[in-house]
């Protein structure tokens, strides 16, 4: 069920994470962040920083705004998708404790920092904001009576999950798998509301 509604959001995703994972192993966090940092055009500085925004509750927000006028159960979905993700990421980030681009670049000058953003340097895995984007546009994939609009609503997706490694906040495993522990969540939640809800699969049978 989560394969037939979800799979044109999962299919560009499954190709950003083996590609993204291919990456990080050939290259190490540091030299692949350092890479992607010096190619990076800084007229895209201004972009960059409004569209990290999305990840700090913003599209949540949006989300939910949209889906009370449609269904409560779908907004219920959601809101236990997204929760769920922020639960096991912040564990994952006490238990990690990581060291941001921030810290491991302090005193170089191997890397760009943008003027203007407040950098953190600790608790960089998994990304926050990567999954709080990647289990509030997957959850509406899964809610859409269209699927293939699973493509549309991957753009905004990576666009702010890469924000994080332009700006130097997060390195890209922590992308990787922050938007893994939101595709598992959101995946888990509908299924768990698809068995146990009879109201929610009405919703989703109209949808």
């Amino acid at each position: 069920m989560v394969w037939g509604r979800g799979k044109y959001f999962l299919l560009p995703w499954l190709f950003f994470f083996i590609a993204g994972i291919c990456a990080v192993l050939l290259f190490g966090k540091a030299d692949l962040h350092v890479a992607l940092n010096m190619r990076q055009p800084r007229s895209a500085d201004s972009f960059f920083k409004i569209v990290t925004l999305f990840g700090e509750g913003l599209s949540l927000g949006m989300a939910m705004f949209y889906l009370l006028f449609r269904s409560r159960y779908g907004a219920f979905f959601l809101a236990t998708s997204w929760l769920s993700s922020v639960v096991m990421i912040q564990i994952l980030k006490q238990f990690f404790d990581a060291l941001r681009p921030a810290s491991v670049f302090k005193d170089t000058d191997l890397i760009y920092f943008v003027e203007g953003v407040t950098y953190r340097f600790s608790h960089s895995f998994p990304s926050g904001h990567t999954g709080d984007v990647f289990s509030v546009c997957f959850a509406l994939t899964l809610l859409s009576a269209r699927p293939k609009f699973g493509f549309a609503l991957f753009i905004p997706a990576i666009l702010v999950g890469y924000s994080r490694v332009f700006l130097s906040q997060h390195f890209l495993e922590d992308i990787l798998a922050g938007s893994l522990i939101a595709i598992v969540c959101t995946s888990i939640n509908f299924g768990l509301w698809w068995r146990n809800s009879p109201s929610f699969r009405r919703f989703i049978d109209r949808a």
